[in-house]
């Protein structure tokens, strides 16, 4: 995956935000809970990978199936030298600032 390859040069963690153009759950991670200063200071230290299945075609289906992913909305932390998911870090639907937080913070340390 080029984005964790790029992502470590940054981060030894990346938050993956799986999100799509028609999801409304998607908008506010982007427009309240990633623009929260709270975890902006987060990733300061921890990489941000979006992936972007607008486009529901077979290679966003293949990307989805690896990923282990149903659909958006879908947030979790990888380890950037590995590329596997943090155990624990995996967010399906709604979420808040205080969720996304307490996860991070131990990885952000």
């Amino acid at each position: 995956m080029e984005g964790r390859r790029f992502a470590s040069w940054q981060s030894r963690f990346a938050i993956v935000d799986i999100a799509a153009d028609w999801c409304p759950f998607c908008e506010v991670i982007d427009d309240k809970i990633l623009a929260d200063p709270v975890i902006k200071k987060f990733l300061q230290k921890i990489a941000l990978i979006k992936v972007d299945v607008t486009a529901m075609d077979a290679s966003n289906l293949a990307l989805l199936q690896h990923l282990k992913a149903d659909g958006p909305p879908t947030v979790f932390v990888i380890d950037t030298a590995t590329g596997h998911e943090v155990y624990g870090t995996r967010s399906v639907g709604n979420f808040d600032v205080p969720h996304l937080a307490g996860r991070l913070r131990a990885l952000a340390a």
